[in-house]
């Protein structure tokens, strides 16, 4: 994930997901690190808020990353071939991302709706109560829906790990037939 394939074949179709995903990284330790600062800071009510959307898009973000990386997943098992991995990797992305999309939605919404000068929390009871736990029940199913994919992802890495050493172990036969040194 880390490095170029040494060949340089695909290179031009998933080399770009493969930096975006380096980026993505270390931007989505972003998220967290306002979400401690909102914790263990004495903070105002709207700096509270605003460290919460930003964590929120920095999450948004970082999830992006995911996306690249599920984008050259995709491409690398079409290189293997190996179909229903791509077909994992393509739905994982485009699954993931819709929960990711909601789940952030869901973040600033509740942001919005705790802010102080929010207009929507007032009015009669239950049109405030209903609005933020419906806001919230959304922003459950999309969380619990992305800790099953993520267990898939999990799954389909462990998948990657398996066709990667039958394909080491494939080139080294070849190249021990053609009488090639084989790099390590």
């Amino acid at each position: 994930m880390t490095s170029p394939d040494p060949s340089g074949a695909g290179e031009d179709q998933y080399g770009t997901a493969r930096k975006i995903t380096r980026i993505m990284v270390v931007v989505s330790f972003a998220g967290p690190l306002f979400d401690i600062a909102r914790e263990f800071a004495t903070l105002d009510r709207t700096t509270s808020q605003v460290l919460k959307i930003i964590g929120g898009v920095a999450t948004i973000i970082g999830v992006t990353g995911t996306i690249a990386q599920l984008h050259y997943y995709e491409r690398i098992a079409r290189r293997i071939p190996d179909p229903a991995l791509s077909a994992r990797a393509r739905f994982l992305k485009k699954a993931m991302a819709t929960c990711v999309i909601v789940k952030g939605v869901e973040e600033v919404a509740v942001a919005l709706l705790a802010a102080p000068s929010s207009k929507i929390m007032t009015g009669p009871i239950a049109t405030p109560v209903f609005i933020a736990m419906f806001v919230l029940s959304v922003g459950l199913i999309a969380g619990a829906a992305l800790l099953v994919f993520t267990l898939i992802e999990l799954q389909m890495v462990w998948r990657f790990n398996r066709r990667f050493g039958a394909q080491l172990r494939l080139a080294r036969f070849n190249w021990k037939l053609a009488g090639a040194v084989p790099t390590p």
